[in-house]
């Protein structure tokens, strides 16, 4: 039984490692928070990425999309503020209702599930930017809410997800559909298909048992903005209170289910 395991781990590593990427790098790292709403404050919360997940990411226009609307939602508050942009965040810090976002975007369009993210802004020795490693756990950057909303999204998506990056391995290992996209061979296609439902396996597990464990943690370590999700912020009321969280935990639940056809709903 042991050897069958070690079997098991060992073609699991292969293949992991084998599949290679379409660029010159296998990894990549990737702001949870983009840096075109958030600027630098999102620099220590990036995520390690597969070079191909990273370019199937905004090659497929979710991503980018739910931020577009996520911005686009803030539009709701008052005329008197003029960029719904500032409202992402107030002082260099953050607001919950970005956190939230930030999450739910991160569970419904990432093939992989992260425990870890890792702080981009430390500085090379000469000058530049480094990844800081470790990396410290996800559940400790989000609330009580974002945790949540992380784990239960990654869940629900898990069908749009396979539906779709399926799609682009066929596109990118047959050519047919594949505009002037780099091409790989049908070897590497099988390679990357069985990365996928192995990441998601790993995920579908994981965020399953993070539901309590992640939330209970994010409260723990945000409870003000945990409260701010279930009650009302005093500081953002318009974006942080129990109705924005419940339409948020509705979004979550039903929308990924609409992205198997429109996966840039």
């Amino acid at each position: 039984m042991k050897s069958k395991t070690l079997l098991l781990l060992i073609i699991f590593l292969t293949i992991s490692s084998s599949v290679l990427a379409y660029g010159n790098s296998e990894y990549e790292y990737h702001h949870i928070f983009p840096r075109q709403y958030f600027n630098s404050l999102g620099d220590n919360t990036t995520i390690k990425l597969k070079e191909y997940e990273h370019r199937w990411i905004h090659n497929s226009g979710g991503f980018d999309k739910d931020w577009e609307d996520a911005v686009d939602f803030v539009s709701i508050l008052p005329e008197w503020i003029k960029d719904p942009k500032t409202e992402l965040y107030n002082d260099y810090n953050i607001k919950a209702y970005s956190k939230r976002k930030a999450a739910m975007i991160a569970g419904t369009r990432f093939v992989s599930y992260h425990f870890l993210v890792y702080d981009y802004d430390s500085f090379k020795k000469g000058g530049g930017r480094k990844i800081n490693k470790p990396g410290i756990f996800l559940s400790f950057h989000l609330d009580g809410v974002s945790n949540l909303l992380y784990n239960l999204s990654y869940i629900t998506s898990i069908p749009a997800k396979t539906i779709h990056f399926t799609l682009e391995i066929f596109k990118r290992s047959t050519g047919i559909f594949n505009g002037r996209k780099a091409k790989y061979g049908l070897w590497k296609g099988l390679k990357m298909f069985i990365w996928m439902t192995v990441s998601e396996i790993i995920g579908f597990l994981s965020a399953t048992m993070m539901l309590g464990i992640g939330t209970l943690i994010g409260t723990i370590f945000h409870p003000l903005e945990t409260l701010s999700g279930i009650l009302i912020s005093i500081t953002d009321p318009f974006m942080s209170n129990v109705l924005m969280s419940l339409y948020d935990l509705t979004l979550a639940v039903i929308k990924p289910f609409f992205n198997i056809l429109f996966w840039t709903l």
